[in-house]
């Protein structure tokens, strides 16, 4: 199974729907009125979120599973006066059998990168009390508030309002590495995770390899923060290697190398790469395959595994 999180579409939006209602029977039933949840459509939700998808500023991105959406995440200009935080998380809903894969979390930190580039500021999420995954924004540093109640049905139920004063350090992006402080952090990453981590010395921070032309050594940022370190060596005939990926301890199993592949595609192909090349470690190959590459040795060490740009996955 290929699992990819991207923009969304404007053909992604009845599977958006799908998601809405479906999440919405499966976490409620029992905790809400059986007859509002069966008095949820797929028709109905689909018109609700194509104007939504309509609106200017406003961000979604999805998750797909061999190409079926499996979850998605949607946020904009607050539509909440009460709060002085501009910026507003609308949903964001993952179909149970897709849960505890970073999948949310990951979704959360693309939307809200969409919302920073506006230049507002703050944001809001505001969930149900009785939602049994709100504790997913308090691990996001969310901090609960009170978010009055809600008719729905017959029942009138209580809310909690997330807020965020600060979003930029909730943001993601790659920058290239050029800077003492950059390429400290990059080396850093590199020779804790990569060396240490496996019980190996001798790691070389003055290696040519990292200034040759055609090498591109990138940072992944959370924020401030350097969470993750790779390197993209352009080859002929529109090929591309990827080097020396890793992640910080602390910041593993969270998401971050999935996104950090994302952006390493979108870096290789403004350079007009069309297939990547990996050497992967044996205990990448799964993680690897999960992301849509193809293993064509695996007799090596290290196996080789391939990836074709611009085609879906």
């Amino acid at each position: 199974m290929v699992l990819d999180i991207r923009p969304a579409a404007d053909g992604d939006i009845a599977g958006v729907a799908r998601v809405v209602v479906d999440s919405w029977r499966s976490t409620f039933t029992g905790l809400l009125p059986a007859d509002f949840l069966d008095g949820m459509s797929y028709a109905q939700q689909e018109q609700r979120h194509r104007r939504t998808f309509a609106t200017p500023d406003t961000s979604y991105h999805v998750a797909t599973a061999d190409g079926a959406i499996v979850g998605f995440a949607s946020g904009g200009p607050t539509r909440r006066p009460e709060f002085s935080h501009e910026n507003e998380l609308y949903a964001i809903y993952i179909l149970p059998g897709f849960q505890h894969r970073n999948i949310g979390s990951t979704l959360f930190r693309y939307v809200v990168s969409d919302l920073h580039s506006s230049g507002r500021t703050g944001l809001v999420a505001v969930a149900l009390g009785l939602n049994p995954y709100r504790s997913f924004y308090e691990r996001l540093d969310g901090v609960p508030v009170n978010g009055g109640t809600i008719t729905l049905g017959s029942a009138v139920v209580d809310q909690v309002a997330y807020v965020w004063e600060d979003i930029a350090e909730l943001t993601i992006e790659v920058v290239q590495v050029t800077t003492d402080e950059q390429w400290r952090a990059y080396h850093d990453i590199r020779r804790t995770i990569l060396f240490e981590a496996r019980g190996l010395t001798g790691y070389d921070a003055n290696h040519p390899d990292d200034h040759m032309p055609g090498h591109i050594p990138f940072l992944l940022m959370l924020g401030s923060r350097a969470v993750g370190a790779a390197r993209l060596d352009l080859m002929a005939d529109r090929e591309a290697c990827v080097r020396t990926v890793g992640i910080r301890q602390d910041f593993q199993r969270k998401g971050f190398g999935r996104t950090l592949m994302v952006h390493l595609e979108a870096l290789a192909s403004s350079h007009s790469v069309e297939k990547l090349v990996v050497n992967a470690a044996r205990d990448a190959v799964g993680f690897y395959r999960a992301l849509g590459w193809t293993v064509i040795d695996a007799a090596r060490d290290n196996p080789v595994l391939t990836k074709e740009l611009g085609t879906d996955v």
